[in-house]
C-alpha cells in the first residue's frame, strides 16, 4: 500500500512539475516580447511599446494585452494566446485537488471512489498478546503459535475490610471499610429505618475521641455543612441526651439556655498573636443588631469587659451609663467615625463632654490638660467647637494671666477655625491696647508671623531672615500692598492695589527688573527700561501694535558667538498674506499650481507675479485665476521652470469683525506721543505711560 501511495504522490509531483515547466516556458515567451505582469493589478498583463530600438528616446508606454478568465479557487495556466484559464488543479485553502484526488494541508491523501490497489489479499496472524490493569495477572502472553491466555485476580473482590481489594457488596448490600475517603459527595438516605442517615461513634472511654470529623484542605472550602431543607433545627448540641444549644433556620440562629449554669454561652480565642475574636456578631439589616445583650434587672449590667485577671475595665449598665477605666498611657475611650459628617464621640447635656486634668503627666506643654484633642493624619482636628446661637462661642479660652487658647501641631494645623454664616467670623482676635494682635513663633522661639495692631502683617523666614510685609505701602489712602523689608515712600513695594481695582507690580532700585518664572526659571522678564523678554511663544488675542519695526533676531549663522542677524517684517496698509513657489511647465508650456483647501476661505483680491528661470519667458501669463484652490500658468517654454508669487487680502471671520484702520484718531490721548522725544516733547507726553500711585507720608506703625 505504501509503495502505491508513493507512486501516486510522485505522479502528482510530476504533474505539478510539467505545469510549472509550461508556465516557465510561457513566461520566457512573455519576456521575449516585453510582456510583464502588472504588480498592482495581477489579473492584467502589459506589453511595453515604447521606447524601442528604433526610438530609444520615446516615452515609456504600455498596453494591456490580456485579462484573466480564471475563476477563484483554481490554479490558472497561461494559454498560447496569453490568456489565463482554469487548469485541472484547484486550491480551496485547505486542500489541493486534481479531480477527485486530493491532498489535505495535513498531508493526508484522498482517492476517488472505486480506487483499487494491486497486491492486496489475505494474511496470517503471527502473534496475540494481552495487557491488563494492575489488579490482574496475565500468563502465556504473547501466544505466537497456539495456546491459551490466562487472566487472574491478584486480590479477589470481597465485602470484608481487605487491603487492595475491590469492594464487593454482600447479600444485604453492605460492605466493611476502615475509612472512606471521597473527592465528591457521600449521600446516605436511611431515615426510613433509623431516623439517622449517618452515625459517627467513638467507643474510646479515655483520651481525645471524635465521633465525626470533617477536614478540608482548601482555604476557600468548608469542612462541614449541615442543612435542614424544611426549616427545622440545623444542629443540636447535647450532653447525655439533653440539649444545651441548637442552631436553627428560624429568626433565632443560635440559642442556648440553662436554669442552673452561671455561663450560658462561652466563646474563647486561645491564639496569642494575630487578630482573633472570641465572639463575632453580624447583621445585614438596617434595623438589626450584630449582637444584642439584655439584662431585665434595672440595676444590673448589660455588658462587662474583663481584662487580665478578670478585672472589669468596661461596663454598660441597664440604666444606660457607660464606664471605662485604664492605667496605661493610651486613651481610655476612643471614638472613630470615617463618615465625612459623622462624630467620633458626641455628648449632650448641660456639660456635653467634661474633662478633668490630672497632675502627674506632661503632654509636651508646660502643664496638663483637662481636654486634649489630637489630630494625627489626613484632614483632622484636635478640638472642634461649634455654636448655633447668634452670640454663642464654639470654643472659648479664658486666662487671667496666662494663655487662653494654645494650639500646637507637630505636622498639621494647630488651630483651624470655620464659620458657616455669611456674616459670621471664623476667628476673632483683638488687642484693645493697640499692641500686636497675633504672633506666631517657630520651634526655636523666633517670631515668624506678626500681626500688628497698627495695620500690617509681617512674615519672617528663619533661614534667610528676610521679611515679607503686607499692609500700608506709603502710597496714600486707599492703597495697600506687599513688600520685602520695610514699606515706605510708595517706592519699595512689590505689589500694590487700590480700592478701585487697579493693581501695580513694581521693582525698585537700579539694575533690577520684574521676573515671571516657572520652576524658578525665567519665562518673561521686564528690565528697568521697560524692555520685555519672553522665553517662549507670545499669543496675542487682538492686534499687535509697535512704534518701531517688527524684527526677528537670531544668532548670526556665520558668527553666532559674536553677532546677531536681524530682519524686519514687510509693512503694508492692507492685511495681506504672501505665498510663493516654483513649478515645472509641461510640454505645452503650462502648469497647474495647487493651493491648500482653506486658501479662498482666508484670502481674497489675489495678485500674481510670474518669473521665468533659466531663459526669458515674455509670454508667461495666468491662464486661469484661483478657483477651487488652484490656478493655471501658461505661455512658457515647455519643461521650463517658473517662480510664482501670490498675495491675498485676509477676509476671515476675525478680519471681517475687526477690519484694520489705517488712520486712527487719538481721542482722549490727543496731545500725547508714542515717541515724544522725537518731536521735542518731554517724557510726560508719552501716550503709553501709566498713572503711578501717588506717594504719601508713611503712617505711624506702617514700618
Amino acid at each position: 500500500m505504501m509503495t502505491r501511495i508513493s507512486s501516486l504522490a510522485s505522479l502528482y509531483i510530476l504533474l505539478l512539475a510539467v505545469m510549472a515547466s509550461a508556465d516557465l516556458a510561457a513566461q520566457t515567451r512573455m519576456q521575449a516580447q516585453n510582456i510583464e505582469m502588472a504588480a498592482l493589478q495581477p489579473h492584467l498583463a502589459w506589453q511595453r511599446t515604447s521606447p524601442t530600438a528604433q526610438h530609444p528616446d520615446g516615452p515609456v508606454l504600455y498596453q494591456i494585452i490580456f485579462r484573466s478568465s480564471a475563476t477563484p479557487g483554481s490554479i490558472p495556466k497561461i494559454g498560447n494566446n496569453f490568456t489565463l484559464t482554469n487548469s485541472l488543479i484547484t486550491d480551496n485553502g485547505s486542500q489541493v485537488a486534481i479531480g477527485n484526488l486530493s491532498i489535505a494541508s495535513g498531508g493526508i491523501i484522498s482517492f476517488a471512489n472505486g480506487q483499487t490497489f494491486p497486491g492486496t489479499g489475505s494474511g496470517t496472524v503471527t502473534s496475540v498478546g494481552l495487557a491488563a490493569p494492575a489488579d490482574f495477572s496475565v500468563t502465556s502472553s504473547p501466544v505466537t503459535t497456539s495456546g491459551n491466555l490466562t487472566l487472574n485476580w491478584i486480590t479477589a473482590p470481597t465485602s470484608a475490610n481487605t487491603a487492595s481489594a475491590i469492594v464487593k457488596r454482600d447479600g444485604t448490600g453492605s460492605f466493611n471499610a476502615g475509612a472512606i475517603n471521597a473527592s465528591s459527595t457521600i449521600t446516605s438516605l436511611n431515615a426510613a429505618t433509623s431516623n439517622i442517615a449517618i452515625i459517627g461513634h467513638s467507643s474510646a472511654t479515655t483520651g481525645f475521641g471524635i465521633g465525626v470529623e470533617g477536614v478540608s484542605d482548601s482555604a476557600s472550602s468548608t469542612s462541614g455543612v449541615f442543612n435542614n431543607t424544611l426549616g427545622g433545627k440545623i444542629l443540636s448540641l447535647q450532653n447525655n441526651g439533653g440539649e444545651l444549644a441548637s442552631i436553627s433556620g428560624g429568626s433565632t440562629t443560635i440559642s442556648a439556655s440553662s436554669a442552673t449554669a452561671s455561663t450560658i454561652l462561652q466563646a474563647r480565642s486561645l491564639a496569642t498573636s494575630g487578630f482573633t475574636t472570641g465572639i463575632y456578631g453580624e447583621s445585614n439589616s438596617a434595623i438589626g443588631y450584630g449582637a444584642s445583650f439584655v439584662n431585665n434587672n434595672a440595676a444590673g449590667k448589660i455588658l462587662a469587659g474583663l481584662g487580665p485577671g478578670s478585672a472589669e475595665v468596661f461596663d454598660v449598665f441597664a440604666s444606660g451609663a457607660v464606664t471605662a477605666s485604664s492605667n496605661t498611657t493610651n486613651a481610655t475611650i476612643t471614638g472613630h467615625n470615617s463618615n465625612a459628617g459623622g462624630q467620633g464621640i458626641a455628648g449632650t447635656g448641660n456639660i456635653g463632654v467634661y474633662g478633668l486634668s490630672g497632675s502627674n503627666f506632661s503632654l509636651g506643654f508646660s502643664g496638663n490638660a483637662a481636654i486634649w484633642g489630637d489630630g494625627r493624619t489626613g484632614t483632622t482636628y484636635g478640638v472642634v467647637g461649634t455654636s448655633t446661637g447668634n452670640t454663642g462661642t464654639g470654643t472659648a479660652g479664658l486666662s487671667d494671666s496666662g494663655t487662653g487658647v494654645l494650639a500646637k501641631s507637630n505636622t498639621g494645623l494647630g488651630l483651624y477655625a470655620i464659620s458657616n454664616s455669611p456674616s459670621g467670623i471664623a476667628a476673632f482676635l483683638q488687642n484693645p491696647a493697640g499692641g500686636d494682635i497675633l504672633i506666631g513663633e517657630s520651634s526655636n522661639g523666633f517670631d515668624v508671623l506678626r500681626v500688628s495692631g497698627t495695620g500690617y502683617t509681617q512674615i519672617t523666614s528663619t533661614t534667610s531672615l528676610a521679611d515679607i510685609r503686607m499692609g500700608d505701602t506709603g502710597c496714600g489712602q486707599g492703597f495697600t500692598g506687599i513688600g520685602f523689608g520695610a514699606l515706605s515712600s510708595c517706592n519699595n513695594y512689590a505689589i500694590v492695589g487700590d480700592n478701585v481695582g487697579t493693581t501695580y507690580i513694581n521693582s525698585s532700585g537700579n539694575g533690577h527688573g520684574i521676573h515671571f518664572r516657572h520652576n524658578n526659571g525665567d519665562q518673561m522678564t521686564i528690565d528697568e527700561f521697560g524692555t520685555a523678554s519672553i522665553g517662549g511663544s507670545l499669543q496675542v488675542g487682538g492686534s499687535l501694535g509697535v512704534v518701531g519695526t517688527k524684527n526677528f533676531r537670531i544668532d548670526h549663522p556665520l558668527a553666532p558667538a559674536e553677532k546677531y542677524l536681524v530682519h524686519a517684517s514687510i509693512e503694508s496698509s492692507e492685511v495681506m498674506d504672501l505665498y510663493s513657489g516654483n513649478v515645472i511647465l509641461n510640454r505645452k508650456g503650462e502648469a497647474w499650481v495647487q493651493l491648500p483647501d482653506w486658501f479662498e476661505a482666508l484670502n481674497q483680491d489675489f495678485r500674481y507675479v510670474l518669473t521665468a528661470i533659466g531663459a526669458p519667458g515674455p509670454n508667461l501669463y495666468i491662464a486661469r485665476e484661483i478657483r477651487d484652490h488652484r490656478f493655471k500658468i501658461a505661455g512658457g517654454k515647455p519643461l521650463s521652470k517658473v517662480s510664482w508669487q501670490v498675495t491675498g487680502v485676509r477676509h476671515d471671520a476675525y478680519m471681517a469683525a475687526h477690519p484694520m484702520q489705517v488712520e486712527e484718531d487719538k481721542g482722549t490721548l490727543r496731545g500725547t506721543y508714542l515717541a515724544p522725544e522725537l518731536f521735542g516733547q518731554p517724557p510726560s507726553k508719552q501716550a503709553t505711560r501709566q498713572t503711578q500711585p501717588s506717594a504719601a507720608v508713611t503712617k505711624s506703625g506702617g514700618q
